[in-house]
């Protein structure tokens, strides 16, 4: 696929339709461990990913935005698409298959783009604040997780008594 003239082509997008959503997530990932930014491969993904979101695991989920994050490859289409996928249906459904280290890791990555998407950030916290839930991440995974969600949010001036702060 990474061969092909513009990575756009038809031949290209029918390429990437043989892929699972592992193959796709795996490519992005083992890309971003080699520090290997192909910019038309990473494109041709993106343009080709949205149609395919509701395919992809926690696992899969977590792989390539993580992958795209460490390699500073953001695509704001396929984000979104991928946002929106995450907050379909009932409040934290979707992410109730997410790991710990799939969560935090797809967490991070909304933050590294500077993406503040409110839904995705509340679906996070209820599905943290589900009976028994917390028990099974460990302090790191709540520590990247909640500094992911303070670095996703805009900075907000905060009040004591009704004056803003210095």
């Amino acid at each position: 696929v990474a061969e092909e003239p513009s990575c756009s082509s038809s031949a290209s997008a029918a390429r990437l339709a043989e892929f699972t959503p592992q193959d796709l997530s795996l490519i992005v990932h083992a890309c971003g461990r080699l520090g290997f930014l192909h910019e038309a491969l990473l494109g041709a993904l993106a343009r080709h990913a949205p149609s395919r979101v509701h395919e992809f695991n926690h696992q899969n989920v977590s792989n390539i935005v993580h992958g795209l994050a460490v390699l500073g490859f953001k695509d704001p289409p396929f984000l979104e698409a991928l946002a929106s996928e995450l907050t379909r249906g009932p409040p934290f459904a979707r992410l109730a298959s997410f790991s710990p280290q799939a969560l935090s890791n797809t967490v991070y990555a909304f933050a590294w783009f500077r993406i503040c998407h409110r839904p995705v950030l509340h679906s996070v916290v209820m599905h943290l604040r589900a009976p028994g839930r917390l028990r099974a991440f460990k302090a790191r995974d709540l520590a990247s997780i909640a500094s992911s969600c303070v670095a996703s949010v805009p900075t907000v001036r905060c009040s004591r008594g009704g004056s803003p702060m210095p």
